[in-house]
Order: structure tokens, then sequence, then C-alpha cells
């Protein structure tokens, strides 16, 4: 894939504070990029950064790339990248349709022009035509969102297909159901104008629905880079693992060693498991870390030990998420997509996962 988008040792320092430390991320043409941590680690800098937006006072060093071309001198407005605000920034005072076609009055388009772009973006986003003339006060929540996103849109309809869109925090002040239609409308967005996407957010959820690849940013630093399935299955960090929710994460040292399995005792509840050796080179008291998918784990199943890890506990807790169950066994927790029959909080079962299912997770800080 080519690279749209490309930051490398970027460093923002806000009078003696370091902001943003060293970072480096590439976006690829037509990809979502989901920049996620905690609030203040740095996320908006790192937008403002790219669209030139930082106050007088900040210092910045390290090359900005858009397209190719080095812009951490060109001026913000001829960078023509839009950016959605997390406030959303519309203008109260003004219409629907003001609001929509503001930047391009300030660039002093004629009005048949932008008319037509108006009704352009907002076919895009479903955005009713009578809805043009309102108030931005008279909308609900997910329709000024919509408006915020023609607005940032607005420029792009109709230039060359590779263009970057960056999203700041956009669907924080939404309900759960409307935030599901927003994030249907990006991806959406991103087919028909085969766009690239820069996303940031603090929400784990959104991030997985959206994106192609995660950032994981912490302090100002970028700790993991990597798609939703290298992220879970290779956490490099005991920070990412807590971050991103991943069950089954555990510290366990080495107990005993033959010629196929090193055994582990996990700290947390002292329950010995064994795992294959393979070509990993183990030593008696090593420290290692493990996850297993809660969708390996299968309760009371007859099972042969030789090829199984079985552990006895009692049951904690039983959930419904409504398509699937959540079943907390001492501190393993499974997933099934159909209820467990004859179960209940506080009865002692078996749990059971294939040996191979045991995935040792190596150089985690």
């Amino acid at each position: 894939m080519d690279s749209l988008l490309e930051i490398q040792n970027l460093n923002v320092f806000y009078d003696k504070t370091h902001a943003v430390k060293d970072f480096n991320l590439t976006v690829e043409n037509k990809q979502i990029v989901a920049l996620i941590g905690a609030s203040g680690s740095g996320k908006s800098t790192i937008l403002h950064a790219i669209t030139g937006l930082l106050n007088n006072n900040t210092k910045i060093s390290g090359n900005i790339s858009y397209k190719n071309n080095r812009i951490n001198s060109v001026l913000p407005e001829n960078r023509n990248i839009p950016m959605l605000f997390q406030n959303l920034s519309l203008f109260p005072h003004l219409s629907v349709e003001e609001n929509i076609s503001f930047p391009l009055k300030i660039k002093k388009y004629d009005s048949a022009f932008i008319n037509k772009k108006i009704y352009d973006v907002i076919q895009l986003v479903h955005l009713k035509k009578e809805y043009l003339k309102r108030n931005i006060s008279n909308l609900s929540g997910g329709e000024q969102q919509r408006v915020a996103i023609c607005r940032a849109l607005i420029n792009l309809i109709d230039n060359d297909s590779n263009n970057l869109l960056l999203l700041d925090e956009p669907l924080s002040s939404l309900d759960a159901y409307l935030k599901d239609e927003i994030i249907n409308e990006i991806i959406n967005l991103k087919r028909k104008l085969k766009l690239s996407i820069l996303y940031v957010t603090h929400d784990r959820e959104e991030a997985l629905k959206l994106a192609d690849k995660i950032a994981i940013i912490d302090n100002g630093m970028l700790l993991q880079v990597g798609s939703v399935v290298e992220l879970y299955n290779k956490p490099t960090s005991k920070f990412i693992a807590a971050f991103l929710d991943i069950k089954n994460f555990f510290e366990a040292s080495v107990v005993e060693i033959n010629s196929d399995y090193c055994f582990l005792k996990i700290r947390s509840n002292d329950k010995t498991i064994k795992v294959l050796k393979g070509k990993n080179i183990y030593s008696l008291n090593d420290i290692v870390y493990i996850t297993v998918k809660p969708i390996c784990i299968k309760i009371n199943d007859n099972v042969n030990e030789m090829d199984y890890n079985i552990i006895t506990d009692n049951i904690s807790k039983i959930t419904c998420f409504g398509d699937y169950w959540e079943v907390v066994v001492g501190d393993f927790y499974m997933k099934s997509s159909k209820e467990i029959k004859n179960i209940h909080e506080g009865q002692q079962v078996k749990i059971s996962w294939k040996i191979h299912e045991t995935k040792i997770i190596e150089e985690v800080i």
C-alpha cells in the first residue's frame, strides 16, 4: 500500500511540557487508522500538528509528510486536510446550509458551485434536504454530527480520491445507538470517497468497529501499532493488555520443564497449566505472560488430559450480553454463543482448553 500520511519522529512541546515524544505513524491510502489513548495522552495534539493548528507558544520537531510532500511549514489553510473537532464547532447562529457551506464561502466560490456541493455531501450522509434551512440548535445530536461531517467533507467532493480526513473524538457525546449509526456512515464514506481516515478516540469499542489499524498512545508515546488481530494476539505490554481489556491475560512462572511441555503456575490463582515447549528456551522460575481466548474455553467437557489444560474452580458470574454468554470461573473468562444449561453462580465446575490454545506473549514490558 502507498502511504498518504507519514509522521516521523514528531515531538511537540507546550512551554516545558513534552506533549508528544518521538512519534511515528503511517496512514496508507484508503485506510482507517484509530489513534487510541486516555485523555491527555497527546492524541488531539498530533491531529493539530498535522493540520498546523498548534498554538504560537508550541515548538515542534520531526517530519509530517502528506501526499509525499513535507507540510511542516505549510499554512493550515493550504494543507487541505479537513478535521472534525470533538465539540463539532458548529455555528449556532447559522442554518444547517450556512454551516455546511462555510468553508467554500470564505474561499469565495460561486453560489451555483456551492449549492451543488451541499447537495452532494448531504446525500452522502443521508441528511434530509428539508433540514438545510433549520437552525443548528433544532437538530438532534446525530443530525448535528452529520452536519459537521458534511462541513468537513465539502472541500473533498470531486477532488482526487486520495484524501485524508481527521476525526477527533467525533462520537463522544452520542448514545450507543447513534454511535453505531454514525460509525456505519463513516465506513460507508470511506468506501464511497476512497478516503483515508485518522480517527482519534479513547473508546476501545469504536476503534475495534472502525479501524484497519490501531495505534495505542500513552503519555505522548506510541506504544504499539497493528491490526486488531495483531494487538490482541501479541500485546507488547501489560498496559496494552489492560487497555484493550484482554481477558485471560496472566503472569506465570515456570515450575517444571520436560521434553515436550513447560508447566506454568499462574500467579493470580496458583493454578498450574502446561504449554507446548516448542522452540522457546525456558528456565525454572522464569516469568512469562500468557493469554487464552475466552471462546477457546469450554465448561464441563469430558476431555483427555494429555491434550487439554483442565482447571477446577467456582463460577463467580454468569452474564448474558444478548448474542453471547460470558461465564467467569475463578478469574478465567469464557464466552459461548449459546446458553450453557444447568450451571449457576457459586457452582464448582471444570473448564478446559486445548494446550496449543495457550499463547505465550513475548517481550512484555
